[in-house]
């Protein structure tokens, strides 16, 4: 499920040492998802929150093979979560983050590669 999704990247930051409240995280994403829904189609989706306890911006992919109903009024199921965070008061540059990173996954030939990625290296590499 999306929720399942989430938590799980969540997770993986937390263990990365780059959330100190997993928890405020993970309810600001749904918050942010309930208010409107972070797909862009192409089976890809942009989940993101901001923390004033965050001082760098992050990015934590997940790939899920077998794709997710992130939106129960969308046929396409979401495959690629691109999950952004970021401190609460760099509204410009995360704007910036926002659109750079759209504008980049909306080329399919990038989604073919990140769709073959089997380790973080091989991602970013598509990414790039």
């Amino acid at each position: 499920s999306k929720e399942k999704a989430l938590s799980l990247l969540v997770d993986h930051l937390t263990h990365q040492n780059l959330l100190s409240d997993s928890k405020l995280f993970y309810e600001e994403l749904l918050k942010r998802e309930k208010l409107m829904p972070t797909t862009i189609g192409l089976g890809a989706a942009l989940p993101h929150a901001k923390l004033a306890s965050l001082d760098k911006f992050f990015l934590c992919i997940g790939i899920v093979k077998e794709g997710i109903d992130w939106r129960p009024d969308e046929d396409i199921p979401v495959k690629f979560i691109f999950l952004i965070g970021g401190p609460d008061n760099k509204p410009i540059e995360y704007l910036s983050l926002l659109s750079s990173l759209t504008k980049t996954i909306r080329k399919e030939k990038i989604l073919k590669k990140l769709s073959k990625a089997t380790t973080a290296e091989a991602a970013l590499s598509a990414l790039l």
